[in-house]
């Protein structure tokens, strides 16, 4: 499963579809996320401390949390009739220079 699949835009933000206890799946999105920054050590909710629950950019929700980071924030879905493949949409969530 891709990081992409584990996110609906909702209420104009990214939310995270795995809710709180997701652990496993959740660090693996982080460690592949270039704009993973970590939380103050007390904000902090999982043990493997590169994960998206330890984020700086990860906002509690009534369910999950959602992703406010700076790139993905500024981005809409694409539209259903968008030429954009999953690689350029992947780009243009990724912050400059990295992959």
């Amino acid at each position: 499963m891709q990081a992409k699949d584990m996110f609906v835009f909702r209420n104009g933000d990214w939310e995270y579809t795995g809710g709180k206890c997701d652990w496993q799946i959740a660090a693996g999105i982080a460690a592949g996320c270039p704009g993973f920054l970590d939380d103050d050590e007390d904000e902090m909710a999982a043990e493997e401390p590169v994960s998206c629950y330890n984020c700086r950019y990860r906002r509690w929700t009534a369910d999950s949390f959602s992703c406010m980071e700076p790139v993905k924030a500024t981005l809409s879905p694409a539209k259903p009739n968008s030429n954009l493949s999953g690689e350029q949409l992947t780009a243009r969530t990724s912050l400059p220079g990295k992959r």
